[in-house]
């Protein structure tokens, strides 16, 4: 089931409602990411001048196998990605794996990760919009695109750990929040989180997971 949680992670316009913390937004024809203050926790962004929206392939391991969908500059810790429909080549049918629920197996998703450059174009690190205010939860935000609207749903049961979806994704760009427990319980979910405050920082998701819960070992 863990290959399922990465397929939304990877994969990770019109009808879209987000929190109402300034970070995400809707203008009718692109979505729009903005972010502010973003948090150097490894003091790695001193060379960050540009940033990407990136779709990676699946079998993608470095980079430059992945394609740039939209760009900004890096000013001041922050910058403003205005994404556009992603391409129909860069959307996947959801997996049919027996357990989780699809109302629609004829939808189709597709995702975007977001990476800094310095100014000879080399990958330096990755952006994550994450929460570390619940002691037993990091939150983690991903970004996912719908070419229809589609549910999906389902508890399972995996080596000792619960993994819960509650996804339900518009037709366009979505924001689906990944919750991760101490305990290695994950709970997928477009719903907003209540109580958290989400804030940008610059690493890995699992670089700034293991920052943030250093006792987990799965990462």
């Amino acid at each position: 089931m863990k290959k399922f949680i990465a397929f939304l992670t990877v994969v990770a316009l019109f009808a879209f409602t987000a929190c109402d913390d300034g970070t995400v937004g809707n203008d009718g024809s692109e979505f729009t990411i903005t972010a502010t203050n973003v948090s150097n926790v490894f003091a790695l962004d001193d060379d960050v001048v540009r940033v990407d929206a990136r779709w990676w392939p699946q079998d993608a391991e470095r980079p430059e196998e992945s394609i740039v969908v939209a760009t900004a500059e890096y000013i001041d810790h922050g910058f403003t990605l205005k994404l556009p429909a992603l391409a129909d080549n860069m959307l996947q049918s959801l997996p049919k794996n027996g357990v989780m629920i699809v109302s629609d197996p004829t939808a189709r998703v597709g995702g975007i990760g977001i990476a800094g450059f310095n100014a000879a174009g080399e990958f330096l690190y990755t952006f994550a919009y994450m929460s570390d205010d619940e002691p037993y939860y990091t939150v983690y935000a991903t970004y996912m695109y719908a070419d229809k609207d589609v549910n999906i749903t389902g508890t399972y049961e995996y080596e000792g750990h619960n993994e819960t979806y509650n996804v339900l994704l518009k037709k366009g760009w979505n924001v689906v929040y990944e919750y991760i427990s101490e305990d290695g319980d994950y709970f997928l979910t477009t719903t907003c989180p209540a109580g958290y405050a989400m804030e940008w920082y610059y690493g890995s998701k699992s670089s700034l997971i293991e920052v943030m819960m250093p006792n987990r070992t799965d990462i």
